[in-house]
């Protein structure tokens, strides 16, 4: 029993301890260009989005207990299902964040006080970094259906795909392009969503192969038909992250997962 408990936490503490990571390395990179305005503004942008994002943690709590609930009871469908509102949720949030992100913006003016040059820069940064909110809320999701299904090593793994990620991407933009805090707000949106893509092809990997762990509402050619389907889409997206990645043991992966398939099939 200890030791399934240390299994599960201790991924967990170590992807805890690299969320504020992502705002500590945009510090410490446009700390670097030389200007206090920009160590300010991207304080500020960071604090502004840690207030917004905070406020929709319970989908990862409330998706790691009700997935867990249905992962003990051995029905696959209701976890899927909760996977699946999840997510729908998490995207509907990430639009209105989205379409209100001026008058957003238009209240960060109202209640920070800052000198006018900090500000405009925080709002660089804020329009700039608000377009990956699909991909961060979406994250909480599927970091919280994971634990759910007492997987916590994949979302470890996948937080540190993301911050290196967010590194290179903002180095690159920051001092080979010279984009200024733009550059390390795109690199942080970069980041995000190669976070997000990172997770879904863990999610793949692990369960899209088996046409039993597929979630299908049309059943006009028959359930395991459309499941099968799924399935082989799922393996087919492995393969493409493969060559997308340039690397070959993931191409490698999805030809043992279509294997694997067929012998189920």
């Amino acid at each position: 029993m200890n030791r399934e408990i240390l299994r599960i936490s201790i991924p967990s503490i170590v992807t805890n301890i690299t969320v504020p990571l992502l705002g500590m390395v945009d510090v410490a990179i446009v700390g670097h260009i030389g200007n206090a305005s920009y160590i300010a503004a991207i304080a500020l942008a960071t604090m502004v989005f840690n207030l917004i994002y905070w406020n929709f943690g319970f989908l990862r709590a409330g998706t790691t207990g009700l997935t867990a609930q249905a992962y003990g009871a051995g029905d696959k469908e209701e976890y899927l299902n909760v996977l699946v509102r999840g997510i729908v949720i998490a995207l509907t949030v990430a639009v209105l964040l989205l379409l209100l992100q001026y008058p957003i913006a238009l209240l960060c003016k109202r209640f920070i006080r800052s000198s006018p040059a900090t500000i405009e820069l925080m709002l660089t940064y804020f329009y700039i970094r608000i377009w990956a909110a699909p991909a961060t809320i979406s994250l909480y999701v599927l970091k919280g259906w994971f634990l759910g299904m007492q997987n916590a090593s994949a979302p470890m793994w996948v937080a540190t795909i993301l911050n290196l990620v967010n590194i290179v991407f903002s180095l690159l933009f920051v001092y080979v392009f010279d984009a200024g805090i733009a550059g390390v707000a795109w690199g942080s949106v970069v980041a995000q969503y190669s976070g997000l893509l990172s997770q879904w092809v863990q999610y793949l990997i692990r369960y899209g192969e088996d046409p039993e762990e597929q979630l299908c509402t049309d059943d006009f050619a028959g359930h395991l038909a459309h499941n099968v389907n799924l399935a082989a889409k799922a393996i087919v997206g492995v393969a493409c992250y493969g060559r997308l990645t340039g690397d070959a043991k993931w191409e490698q992966l999805a030809k043992e997962m279509a294997g694997r398939l067929l012998e189920k099939i």
